[in-house]
């Protein structure tokens, strides 16, 4: 099946599911809401896992919507490097349904209008539809945000404030690069060999940086992660930040490839930066999801610092680095919808809950036989390979901070309310999401070939 189907099964059926829900007047729907739920994202995972014997041989598969050629037509493209992201991402989209499957249609087709803007970012080759798929995903996440709480719509408008400046920057980047090469393609640009406007550089990559978290851009992510509803926390943090990171990679190292080793020595400044910022701010936390949000700050600074090397070796534990930091953080917050009260001299829970959340935060430390310690491992190797030995010592000093506050938060959770029920359906993702942890971390081997496959598609050259 085409692969254009990853994006548009998600669409098409949160167009039903909304159809659905408006004509219903019967309770006895909500199964058929949540079959499709299901379903549109379980379809797109089929797809993209049958596309694995082409992928991991080295191959692409490229798709032209309507047959027009990319250079005047809309195109799509899986290589190795969209089949990692898109991997993680419907993997997590699929726990995470899982998850909140009790919640209402109008989550549920939000929830997937979310994951096709997602899958339409990684398979797009065209810059102009990039923009347009971000801001399908921007947009559906900024509604996500909002709950029961009144601080949410607060934090909503400042997602969406920023988002929107986000929009502005990146799609006047892309007028641009339009009007200097009169060609929207990204692998046609890059071939063009025509050097880009430093300026037009400094416009994605602050778009992004707004997107990602990126100190001091990062000014949206305490409050939305840390008050929308716990799934959606865990897609914001375990999914969302991580596609602007993706495209970064995918346009830093094509079409603005000179001017991202020009500025690589103060790309890993403001990584390191982010890593502190990130660390110290959650250490002082009181609340435990505004804590989980700022150790996102502070992770996404590792892989932004890993990812600025630009170095195969800095690529592979940037890579290793998302999907520890995807898995692990999506556990987290997953764990805490179901704790209850969220402060942390207060945190109360059944080892059920606990040991799960433990796990996860052993990974976010980078203790071994977790995939957190992978990724930070090749991480450090990649610092010291370019005589970066600061930045190793920086990654290893905020996990010593990182064990603090996910260490103290571990052992208020050991302690054990009265009558506490937990929904099996919850447990799930949870349990899955820490085994995921543990596994990754001792069988690397299972993903790496993959990894640096996509490291190889960027191609890191210092």
């Amino acid at each position: 099946m085409d692969i254009i189907f990853i994006v548009v099964v998600p669409l098409f059926l949160s167009f039903v599911v909304s159809l659905m829900h408006a004509l219903s007047r019967y309770k006895k729907l909500v199964f058929f809401e949540n079959f499709l739920s299901i379903i549109g994202l379980l379809i797109p995972f089929l797809i993209l896992m049958s596309t694995f014997p082409v992928i991991s041989s080295g191959d692409t598969i490229t798709y032209n919507v309507g047959g027009w050629n990319p250079f005047l037509g809309i195109a799509l493209e899986m290589d190795s490097l969209t089949f990692f992201f898109s991997f993680i991402s419907l993997a997590l989209l699929i726990l995470i349904m899982v998850y909140s499957l009790s919640r209402s249609a109008k989550y549920k087709v939000l929830y997937l209008l979310m994951a096709a803007g997602v899958q339409g970012v990684l398979l797009t080759r065209d810059i102009f539809n990039l923009y347009v798929f971000f801001e399908i995903l921007s947009v559906s996440t900024y509604i996500l945000v909002i709950s029961e709480k009144k601080r949410s719509y607060k934090a909503s408008f400042k997602y969406l404030v920023l988002g929107s400046i986000a929009s502005v920057l990146f799609l006047f980047g892309v007028g641009i690069i339009y009007e200097t090469t009169g060609v929207l393609n990204i692998d046609i640009i890059s071939s063009m060999n025509t050097p880009q406007l430093k300026i037009t550089f400094l416009l994605f990559l602050t778009s992004l940086g707004i997107k990602s978290g990126i100190v001091p851009l990062h000014f949206w992510v305490p409050d939305a992660h840390s008050i929308a509803p716990p799934p959606v926390s865990a897609l914001l943090s375990g999914l969302v930040l991580k596609i602007g990171i993706y495209s970064m990679f995918r346009l830093f190292y094509t079409i603005f490839r000179t001017n991202f080793f020009e500025m690589n020595d103060v790309l890993m400044a403001v990584g390191a930066i982010t890593i502190i910022f990130g660390a110290v701010l959650a250490l002082v936390q009181k609340d435990l999801k505004r804590m989980l949000a700022y150790s996102s700050i502070n992770q996404i600074g590792i892989i932004f610092l890993a990812f600025s090397f630009g170095t195969e070796l800095g690529i592979i534990g940037a890579l290793y680095m998302i999907l520890a930091h995807a898995v692990a953080k999506t556990c987290l917050f997953l764990c805490s919808g179901i704790i209850g009260d969220l402060t942390i001299v207060s945190l109360k829970s059944k080892p059920s809950v606990w040991l799960p959340f433990f796990i996860g935060s052993l990974s976010l430390i980078g203790l071994p036989f977790t995939c957190g310690f992978i990724g930070k491992y090749f991480v450090c190797l990649a610092a010291m390979e370019t005589s970066n030995t600061v930045y190793a010592g920086i990654i290893l000093f905020s996990s010593i901070i990182s064990a603090v506050y996910y260490l103290r938060a571990s052992c208020y959770l050991f302690r054990i309310p009265k009558d506490y029920k937990i929904s099996y359906l919850m447990q799930i993702p949870v349990y899955i999401s820490s085994f995921a942890c543990i596994v990754l971390g001792v069988l690397p081997v299972l993903i790496m070939d993959m990894i640096e496959l996509a490291a190889k598609t960027l191609g890191g050259v210092i």
